[in-house]
């Protein structure tokens, strides 16, 4: 188990650290699932899995609308629409790999990936609570989220 509570290979909830009852879910839109924060904020939301790769993680979402597609992938040149910046589900060869780093602010961890000189941040929508990944915010629409992993 990581510093951070990961555990590689365990079901766990990913969840928002200063609202530990609070977690991330998985939506369709359109033709893909995307991943968002749970619309009830005392609902914990569907498990993840953490695989270690190169030195970071896949996230594996348990449970998609579409078979294979269970791996975050942040936005990039192959990534369907929402707005370009929605954290999609992907099979795994198209999956994101996502560092780990001490929140900066009270517990937990922030998520990211990318070119560490511009890094995509994972942050969420205010207005739907939709996981994104941006290397800044634009005004008050987005927040930065950092997260604790708990045992299923």
């Amino acid at each position: 188990m990581s510093e951070f509570g990961i555990a590689p290979g365990r079901n766990q909830y990913l969840v928002k650290a200063d609202e530990p009852n609070w977690g991330v879910n998985y939506q369709a839109w359109g033709n893909y699932d995307y991943a968002l924060m749970s619309t009830d904020r005392n609902n914990r939301g569907s498990w993840v899995v953490f695989h270690e790769k190169d030195g970071g993680y896949l996230i594996e979402s348990i449970g998609s609308n579409w078979e294979g597609f269970r791996f975050w992938a942040a936005p990039r040149g192959d990534s369907p629409v929402l707005g370009g910046e929605g954290i999609w589900l992907s099979e795994e060869y198209r999956a994101s790999v996502w560092q780990v780093r001490r929140a900066p602010v009270g517990a937990g961890f922030d998520l990211w990936t990318g070119d560490p000189n511009t890094p995509l941040n994972v942050c969420y929508r205010v207005v739907d609570n939709w996981l994104c990944a941006q290397n800044s915010l634009y005004g008050n629409v987005k927040q930065w989220i950092s997260f604790l992993a708990l045992d299923a």
